[in-house]
C-alpha cells in the first residue's frame, strides 16, 4: 500500500495557489498512476484535479468529476472531503450562473458543517465566501459584504492566505457595486500584497481587472486599458479559460465605447472563442449580447441577424432567466432600428412590458428603460395631441431609473439620471428646478470620484447660468414641447446614456456647448 506521504498534496495545493494548473494536472495524473492508493488518497486527488479545472476555466469536466467522487466521499464517511466537494461544486455552478443549483449544494454544505468540530472553523470560511458570491449575483449587495466579511475572520484566524487575497477582492468587487470606489480600489490593492507574497499571477491578475472597472467607471479610460491589458497578459500565462474571456470582453467593451468597432468586434470575437470552448452558455449569451449591440451601431442588420439567431438558438430551453433577459432585450433592440413607425413602436411596448417585470439584473433593466426612453422622445417628435402625456411617460421612466441607481447603489448612473431629470424639467421650462438637478448630479459625481463625468456637469450648469437671459426670452414665447425638448439636447444626452459615455472630452464638450448655443440664437431668431 502506497505511503501517504508519498503524494504531493502540499505541492499540488502549492502549484495550484502560484497559478500553475498544467504542472499540477501532470502530477495529478502521476500520483494517480501509483498502484494501490488509499480510497481516500484518490479522492483526494480527483478533488485536486477538480480544482485545476476550475481555475482553468473547465467547469463541465469539474463537475463530471466531482459529482462522480461525492457519492464516494459521503460511502467512505469523509465528511471534510465532501463538504470540499460540495464547495466547490457550489463555485462552479454560480461561475457558471446556476444560482438555483448552487444554492442547493450549499444548503447540504451548511448541513454537513454542523457535524464538524476540530476542522469547522478552516471550512467555514470558505463556505462563508461561497455564500456571499452567491448573494452579490442576486444583488443583495449588505447581505454578501457581511458574509465575506465573516469569511476573511475565519481566515485571518487560520492563517490562509491564500483564501484571504480571494475574499479581499470579493469585499473589493462588492464595494465597486455599491459605489463606494476608493472602498474597492483599498481592498484591490490589500488583495494584491497578499497575492503578491504568495506568487499567483493569476489573482494578481484578477486584481488588475477589478481596477480596471474602477478607472472605466470613473471615466480614466486610458488607466482602465492599462489595467485591463495588463490582466489579460496574466490571465494568458494561468490558462484560465474562464478569465482569459473575461480579459477579452472587458476590452472589447471598452473598445466599443470608445467607437473602435473593429477592435471591440476582435476581442469579442475572441471571447466568444474561449467561451464556446469552454461550454459556458451563460458567458457566451453576455458575449452575443454585446456583439449584437456593436452590429447595431455599425448598422450591419445581416451580421446583426445572425448573432441574434445564435442568441435565440442557446436560449432555447435554457431555464436561466439572465439568458432569457438577453434575448428579449436583444430582440426589441433589433426591432427598434427598423425605418417602421409600427416596428418601433412594438419595440417600445417590449420594452415597457419588460420593464413592467422589474427583472433583478439591473444593467439589462438600465439598458431597456434607456432605450425605451429614445424610443418615447422619437414618439414625442411624431405626437399631434399627446405630448404633455408623453412627457409624463418620460418623467416616470427617469424617476424609475432614479429609483434604480439609488437602490442598487450605482452613483455613476444616479448622477447621469439627474442629468436626464435636468433636461426633462428644461422642457418643462423650470430652469430653479434644472438648475437644482444638475448641482445635486455634480454633488454625487464630485463625491463619488467619478472625475469626468463631474466635469461635463460642471460645463452643464456653467452652459446654463450664461444662457439663463436666452432662457427667460425663450419661456416668455410658451413654446411647445417638441420645440423645446429639441432646444434642451436631450437627444443628444439620451444617446450618449446608452453609448455609457455621458462625459465628454475637452473638444467633445466644445462641440457641444457651440451647439446648444447656436440652437439657442437660431431659435430666437426666429
Amino acid at each position: 500500500m502506497i505511503n501517504h506521504s508519498k503524494i504531493e498534496f502540499k505541492k499540488i495545493e502549492t502549484l495550484l495557489q502560484k497559478g500553475k494548473f498544467s504542472l499540477a494536472y501532470n502530477i495529478i495524473i502521476e500520483n494517480l498512476k501509483e498502484n494501490n492508493l488509499l480510497n481516500r488518497d484518490q479522492v483526494t486527488l480527483k478533488l485536486l484535479m477538480g480544482q485545476c479545472f476550475v481555475k482553468q476555466g473547465k467547469f463541465q469536466e469539474a463537475i463530471d468529476i466531482i459529482t462522480s467522487i461525492s457519492t464516494e466521499c459521503e460511502r467512505l464517511g469523509e465528511i471534510n472531503l465532501t463538504i470540499q466537494a460540495f464547495l466547490l461544486l457550489t463555485e462552479i455552478y454560480w461561475r457558471m450562473g446556476k444560482i438555483i443549483e448552487s444554492k442547493e449544494v450549499l444548503t447540504q454544505c451548511e448541513v454537513l458543517l454542523e457535524g464538524l468540530s476540530e476542522e469547522k472553523s478552516k471550512r467555514k470560511g470558505e463556505y462563508f465566501h461561497q455564500k456571499g458570491s452567491i448573494q452579490m449575483r442576486q444583488g443583495e449587495l449588505d447581505d454578501a459584504l457581511s458574509s465575506f466579511q465573516t469569511a476573511f475572520e475565519y481566515q485571518k484566524e487560520n492563517e490562509q492566505l491564500y483564501n484571504l487575497g480571494q475574499t479581499l477582492n470579493s469585499i473589493g468587487v462588492t464595494y465597486f457595486f455599491k459605489g463606494k470606489l476608493n472602498e474597492a480600489l483599498k481592498s484591490y490593492n490589500l488583495s494584491i500584497e497578499f497575492k503578491e507574497e504568495l506568487g499567483n499571477p493569476q489573482q494578481i491578475a484578477i486584481a488588475y481587472n477589478n481596477i480596471g472597472d474602477v478607472y472605466h467607471t470613473q471615466g480614466e479610460l486610458k488607466k482602465a486599458y492599462e489595467y485591463y491589458t495588463k490582466a489579460l497578459d496574466l490571465f494568458k500565462e494561468s490558462g484560465n479559460k474562464e478569465h482569459i474571456f473575461s480579459g477579452y470582453h472587458n476590452i472589447g467593451k471598452f473598445f466599443h465605447q470608445k467607437r473602435d468597432f473593429v477592435n471591440a468586434r476582435d476581442y469579442f470575437t475572441k471571447a466568444a472563442e474561449i467561451a464556446e470552448e469552454s461550454k459556458n452558455v451563460f458567458s457566451l449569451s453576455e458575449n452575443l449580447f454585446h456583439q449584437i449591440l456593436v452590429s447595431l451601431d455599425l448598422k450591419d442588420p445581416k451580421t446583426t441577424n445572425i448573432y441574434l439567431e445564435q442568441l435565440q438558438r442557446i436560449s432555447k430551453g435554457n431555464p436561466n432567466k439572465i439568458i432569457q433577459l438577453r434575448l428579449r432585450v436583444a430582440q426589441a433592440l433589433v426591432q427598434k432600428t427598423t425605418t417602421r413607425i409600427k416596428d418601433r413602436m412594438t419595440a417600445l411596448s417590449s420594452l415597457q412590458s419588460l420593464i413592467a417585470e422589474k427583472p433583478v439584473n439591473h444593467e439589462l433593466l438600465v439598458i431597456a428603460m434607456l432605450h425605451t426612453t429614445e424610443l418615447l422622445l422619437y414618439e414625442l417628435k411624431l405626437s399631434e395631441t399627446n405630448e404633455e402625456e408623453v412627457l409624463q411617460e418620460l418623467k416616470n421612466l427617469a424617476s424609475s431609473l432614479e429609483k434604480i441607481a439609488q437602490d442598487q447603489q450605482l452613483h455613476s448612473l444616479l448622477a447621469e439620471t439627474y442629468l436626464l431629470q435636468s433636461r426633462l424639467a428644461l422642457i418643462d421650462l423650470d430652469i430653479k428646478r434644472t438648475k437644482e438637478l444638475l448641482m445635486t448630479a455634480q454633488l454625487i459625481a464630485d463625491e463619488r470620484g467619478l472625475i469626468k463625468l463631474a466635469s461635463t456637469i460642471k460645463n452643464e450648469l456653467e452652459l446654463l447660468k450664461s444662457q439663463l437671459n436666452n432662457w427667460e426670452f425663450i419661456i416668455e414665447q410658451k413654446p411647445n414641447v417638441k420645440d423645446i425638448s429639441a432646444l434642451s439636447l436631450i437627444d443628444d444626452l439620451v444617446q450618449r446614456m446608452i453609448r455609457r459615455k455621458v462625459y465628454l472630452s475637452e473638444r467633445e464638450a466644445m462641440d457641444y456647448l457651440t451647439e446648444a448655443k447656436r440652437l439657442l440664437k437660431t431659435w430666437e431668431k426666429t
